[in-house]
């Protein structure tokens, strides 16, 4: 372990809502596991979530409340009403680290993460790389199956770190005025998406930018059919090196135990070892949390904001459907 990825010169940060707050407990979690002394800091985008978190009292996590942020940033709330929550939420990406940076003068470096990365292994191992870096992303790295680089850009945003620097604050600035003006959750005309397609102009703009190249670092839906996964005494391996972190994006709770992996959309399939390695442990836990936050709630919480129902209990017509999917790999019952 890396002591410049923790505690007190370092921080991470995400945010969530209610909706994925049992995605982020994993995350936190996960990320304390592989990296120890870790600081996360959580944006809790409503008041609900920073209830829940305040009762679980997670290692390593600190809580900013949205209203501080978007203090920080007046621009935020005057857009807020006219933006769908998702497209809300992809406004917020920049002023996350740009807060950090400007409120606490000891961190170096912030590293920005999504709420649905998992952590297999410490995560220092790629960002060492990219030590001397004002700014960091990895590439989606598509698969040649599904090559979304028109529609979804170079680089994901699943984890984006800064160090203070002037170009660091000159890249989020400009990325948050971007936002600001359209952050569309489609592909639009205007060549925007979210926050993602924006990412792509990095290279060129800003000398200092540089590529996490690790194969374990944000594996994916879209590109995990581009590397070689070998299970090993010490993990999964990727191309070789450890699996570090994963990005469960797309996931959809079809019924209690029964999720949808949106895998088809990127043309891959579900194999064994991501069956058995990656997805079902992972479901698993995420399952037991849900429990946990609904029990905590006292009502069932749907798990995503775009879909604000809980799913109901399958009759049997369901159940079979459930049964084709899973049975084609487009489903997991767990």
């Amino acid at each position: 372990m890396n002591s410049q990825w923790t505690a007190p010169t370092h921080a991470f940060v995400t945010l969530f809502d209610r909706h994925y707050a049992a995605r982020g407990v994993l995350l936190a979690r996960s990320l304390g596991a592989h990296l120890p002394g870790a600081t996360l800091y959580v944006v809790c985008l409503d008041s609900d979530t920073r209830r829940l978190l305040e009762a679980q009292a997670l290692s390593g996590v600190r809580l900013i409340a949205l209203s501080a942020i978007e203090a920080f940033d007046p621009r935020l709330q005057a857009i807020k009403s006219s933006r769908a929550t998702i497209e809300y939420y992809y406004t917020l990406s920049p002023a996350l680290p740009r807060f950090l940076l400007a409120r606490e003068p000891g961190l170096e470096r912030v590293t920005y993460l999504d709420a649905d990365l998992y952590f297999f292994g410490d995560p220092s191992a790629a960002l060492e790389s990219v030590s001397d870096a004002s700014i960091s992303a990895i590439e989606h790295r598509y698969s040649s199956l599904w090559d979304g680089t028109a529609q979804c850009g170079r680089f994901n945003v699943g984890l984006l770190s800064f160090k203070r620097s002037a170009e660091a604050s000159a890249c989020l600035e400009r990325w948050q005025t971007q936002c600001i003006e359209q952050c569309p959750d489609h592909n639009d005309s205007s060549h925007a998406y979210g926050d993602q397609l924006y990412l792509n102009e990095w290279p060129a703009r800003y000398p200092n930018f540089a590529v996490i190249h690790h194969p374990g670092a944000n594996l994916a839906p879209w590109n995990v059919r581009t590397h070689t996964l070998k299970p090993s005494a010490l993990g999964l391996l990727v191309d070789g090196k450890p699996l570090l972190f994963f990005h469960f994006h797309g996931l959809r709770q079809m019924a209690r135990g029964v999720w949808n992996l949106s895998l088809e959309v990127f043309n891959t399939r579900l194999d064994r070892v991501l069956k058995r390695h990656i997805y079902r442990p992972y479901l698993q836990a995420l399952e037991a949390q849900i429990d946990a936050v609904d029990s905590f709630f006292g009502a069932r919480i749907a798990t995503s904001a775009r879909d604000q129902h809980a799913p109901a209990e399958p009759n049997l017509l369901l159940r079979l459907k459930f049964l084709k999917r899973a049975w084609k790999g487009q489903y997991l019952i767990i």
